[in-house]
Order: structure tokens, then sequence, then C-alpha cells
């Protein structure tokens, strides 16, 4: 282990436990999730935030808390970890790290007559997802979807897309940061999200080829089977929706962001006032 990181390179960066992984089976509302991933670490030392863990029952209404209940999506973890990418011994303490978190994901938001086994309402969802523009003020604006492709699954499609922020500077260290997604139905109104928050160094390109290789590994190791009822549901939808089709490719959303300023505390406004609404959440289209 110490020779393989005393050569790391930012070319060939060096990732604790990369060479032993961690097969993980997880069941999801009877569904079976499995993929490979290294096992948790930090040069802190911290342990890993949430250990891997089945969710069995996704409609247990003490999942959600009543402020996600509120909210377009509500969602719980079943497994989060760290990941540090070390390239030259200079270059410290580590060129990139990924923060990975796997989620179920309940989807308030989506209208009655639509599900997300219907991709061409699963992509809806993931476009629901990502948009940001009116929610809160943003101190980093997002471009995304970005590199959108779809993966399948034993006969399910996977969402798969980057979310960067705006960038101004090349030699900024915040061009590496980066998130990407990928994004499964488990039923009607739950999808399986897999986020991967991405932070590196420059030269990004490095940081970004080692995070992307990393997550590309990750997704070539899924297994992902449905249950039997779940199997059945999905193709009734797809009965019903003969001529559904999902976006093999798109291009960044056009969103217009709002704009805000400070607020005036001794007039008692909040600490930050909408100017300008940015663009709306998407519709919907059954």
């Amino acid at each position: 282990m110490f020779l393989k990181y005393l050569f790391s390179s930012r070319k060939r960066p060096y990732v604790k436990g990369i060479n032993n992984p961690d097969r993980i089976s997880v069941n999801l509302q009877g569904c079976e999730l499995q993929l490979t991933l290294p096992p948790h670490y930090t040069p802190s030392g911290f342990d890993e935030k949430v250990a891997p863990r089945d969710i069995a029952n996704i409609y247990d209404a003490n999942l959600f808390d009543e402020y996600e209940a509120k909210n377009p999506f509500g969602q719980v973890q079943f497994i989060r970890r760290y990941w540090c990418y070390f390239g030259p011994l200079w270059d410290r303490p580590y060129m990139a790290r990924t923060d990975f978190m796997a989620t179920v994901m309940r989807v308030n938001c989506l209208p009655e007559g639509m599900s997300c086994l219907n991709p061409y309402h699963l992509e809806q969802v993931v476009i629901r997802i990502l948009h940001w523009p009116s929610e809160m003020p943003n101190f980093a604006k997002k471009i995304s979807p970005v590199n959108w492709r779809v993966d399948y699954k034993q006969g399910s499609p996977w969402v798969v897309c980057d979310e960067y922020s705006e960038r101004n500077f090349t030699d900024d260290p915040s061009s590496a940061n980066f998130n990407s997604y990928a994004i499964a139905a488990i039923d009607d109104r739950h999808i399986v999200r897999l986020r991967f928050g991405n932070f590196g160094s420059v030269p990004a390109i490095d940081a970004i080829t080692a995070c992307n290789a990393m997550r590309d590994k990750v997704l070539n190791s899924i297994h992902w089977q449905l249950s039997p009822e779940l199997q059945a549901r999905k193709e009734a939808v797809l009965q019903k929706f003969s001529n559904t089709s999902i976006s093999q490719h798109r291009e960044p959303e056009p969103w217009a962001y709002s704009t805000w300023r400070e607020g005036d505390m001794k007039k008692g406004e909040p600490l930050y006032v909408q100017i300008k609404a940015g663009s709306p959440a998407p519709i919907f289209k059954i």
C-alpha cells in the first residue's frame, strides 16, 4: 500500500482499498441493488456516515419527516461513504475526494396518472430534481444536465448525468467540484438515486478524470433487479404507455436564475430578498 501511495500521480492516483472493494447487496422494497464500492476512507479517520442497510418498506411514513413531505422530494439514505484520490506526495492532503450517497427518493410532486416506471416520466423527474433557479439564493449557478446518457441494468433504464457549477476561472479549484447522478425507478413514485459529490483541486482535468473513472467503475458493477410485484407493475405501465421513450442525449437546460439582494434587517427584511424570480419548475407532461 505504501509503495502505491508513494508512486501515485495525478494521472494514476491512489485510492485506498481500490483493489479490495466491497460487494454490497441491499433490499429496497424487495428489489435487489448490488454494486461494488471501495471501502470508506478519509484522512481524518471519521467513520462512514451511513453503513449499507436495507429499506425493506419504502412506504414507511417514518422514513420521511414532515418537512420533506411538503417538499417536491423526500429522501432517505441507505449508503454513504467517502473516497480520497491521492496524487503525488507534494499534492496534499489529496487531489480529490468523492462523497458518495445512495438514497431512496419519494417523488411528492409527480401528478396523478404519471409513473416513474414510464421512462418518459422518469426523464421529467430527473430534470425536476436538477432544477434550482427559484429555490434559494444561488451563489454558484448550476449547469445541468451535462453528459446525459442512459444505461440499462437488467432491462431498467438508469439516467446518468452531471451537474457543474458555472465557472469563471479555469485555475479555480471549484472548477473541479461537480455532482454526478445515476437514477432509476423503483415504483410509480419512488426512485433510487446515486450521487457522487466530487471535490477536486487544480489542474481540474486530472481531478475530474479520476472522479469520473471511479463513478463509471461503480456504475459498471451495478446489478438491479425489480421485485416480481414491481416488475409486473412496470410491465403494466409500459403496456399502458406503449409509445413511451427516454432521451438518449440532452443539452443543459437554459434556466434563468433568480437575482437576490441582501435584506435590510433593520426594516425587518429576511437575510436575502428576491429581486427577480428565475425559471419556474418544469411542468410535468403525461
